[in-house]
């Protein structure tokens, strides 16, 4: 059965979380920077500084895949920022996961989705260019 992307609604998020954590703790550990824990996600998403959707897996009745956006404005444009994504079956929700997250951005008045993912992400994402390389140096 195929996964369905969604985004989640602030009250449900909590009830969710348990499941959706495990996904957001990898992207984090690939930082070599320490910004954001787990918990600080929680709270941002909870304070609807960030929006958090899923891949929802009906028959086991769990989460695949969880991915976190953000909307910032910036003094020019508003960006629709995919902030973090982690998870499995990426072939079965990615594509719907986009049009989803860039469907939302035009409703939220966006003139760009941009996000920080890997660059197998370039492969799935239509209309998508990498536009460089962001390098950090933990001092």
């Amino acid at each position: 059965m195929p996964l369905t992307f969604c985004d989640v609604v602030t009250p449900h998020v909590v009830h969710l979380w348990d499941q959706v954590e495990p996904h957001i703790r990898r992207p984090l550990a690939r930082q070599p920077t320490v910004r954001w824990h787990e918990n600080d996600v929680l709270k941002a998403i909870l304070e609807e500084k960030a929006k958090l959707w899923i891949a929802w897996d009906e028959e086991t009745k769990t989460v695949a895949a969880a991915v976190v956006t953000q909307i910032i404005d910036h003094p020019r444009c508003r960006d629709c920022f995919i902030w973090l994504v982690g998870g499995s079956r990426l072939r079965e929700w990615a594509q719907a996961g986009l049009d989803m997250v860039e469907a939302y951005a035009r409703h939220m008045n966006c003139t760009c989705v941009t996000g920080s993912t890997r660059k197998g992400w370039l492969r799935i994402g239509t209309g998508y260019r990498d536009t460089g390389v962001m390098m950090e140096k933990v001092l």
